[in-house]
């Protein structure tokens, strides 16, 4: 009874301490994205504010994740298909240049990558799952937020940019 008494105690501190943390998701859609500034793999500052005016596809993502090497290719094939029309921000989370550079010299990366080191963007956006994919829209207004990899990628950006219906609203 003293040690179910204890683990009901420390169940209890740690639910306390945790429940803020776990409460906070994804950036929720309809909201503006949060605007941030990072650094390209060549030192570049890029600030998402720079693409208003065209949709944004964001991607959380990092090189020892399974799930974003995978989706990768049919970003890299969608990437081609909505050039001019689509700017795609692929944040890595949590990893050095370096580290990034020599993963970028073997798989072909679609679009901008910008370097999130401490994950402090990541926090913003609340992704807990990588790859975690953002639709944001020429206003800035987040109209998907999508966490861990899409079955079909392609279907979503076609729906997205009103390819195949009407694009989601909110």
């Amino acid at each position: 009874m003293k040690y179910l008494g204890r683990a009901l105690w420390l169940t209890t501190v740690l639910l306390l301490f945790l429940a803020p943390h776990a409460a906070a998701g994804l950036q929720e859609e309809g909201t503006t994205a949060p605007e941030f500034t990072l650094q390209t793999l060549e030192g570049k500052p890029v600030s998402l504010s720079e693409f208003r005016g065209k949709p944004v596809v964001l991607e959380f993502w990092a090189t020892w994740c399974g799930p974003c090497r995978r989706q990768f290719p049919e970003m890299a094939r969608l990437h081609e298909q909505y050039e001019g029309q689509v700017h795609f921000l692929m944040v890595n989370t949590a990893e050095d240049a370096a580290t990034v550079r020599a993963f970028a010299r073997e798989v072909a990366v679609p679009g901008i990558i910008l370097m999130d080191p401490t994950d402090k963007v990541g926090e913003q956006y609340g992704t807990r799952i990588l790859p975690s994919l953002f639709f944001i829209d020429a206003e800035g207004v987040v109209q998907a937020a999508v966490p861990g990899t899409l079955s079909d990628v392609g279907l979503f950006m076609n729906y997205m940019m009103g390819q195949t219906g009407e694009p989601a609203s909110k």
